[in-house]
């Protein structure tokens, strides 16, 4: 099956590549995709990325390091999310100073019956 790629956002969406948009939060569009038959979502977009952390949506997270300026940037982990329930479980280095490290929380997420993990593009 082909990746559906949804856009979380108020604003008019011009697809390029057959994307899709939603008007709504994270929470309101993991139930649908659900519905769906849709289990693994891919996460891209720090103020979506965070709100899957805030909401307990997530259950990997693979981080990717680029050495480049990308201005200011959006903090994943603020608040009372803590840093203690992931553990580190692989980690990969690149060319030209990137890295990549994969975390899995210890804890179950809120919401049986798919997974949600935020991905970067890897270098």
């Amino acid at each position: 099956m082909r990746a559906q790629v949804v856009v979380l956002t108020s604003r008019p969406l011009a697809p390029l590549y057959g994307e899709t948009s939603f008007n709504g939060t994270l929470g309101d569009l993991l139930p649908e995709l659900s519905a769906r038959g849709l289990r693994h979502v891919c996460l891209d977009g720090g103020n979506v990325v965070r709100q899957g952390l805030q909401q307990q949506l997530v259950d990997e997270l693979t981080l990717s390091w680029v050495p480049a300026t990308t201005g200011k940037g959006v903090r994943l982990f603020e608040g009372d999310m803590s840093l203690n329930q992931w553990k580190l479980t692989g980690h990969q280095a690149f060319q030209a100073d990137c890295c990549k490290v994969v975390i899995h929380s210890t804890k179950r997420c809120k919401k049986a019956g798919y997974r949600a993990f935020p991905v970067h593009r890897e270098p």
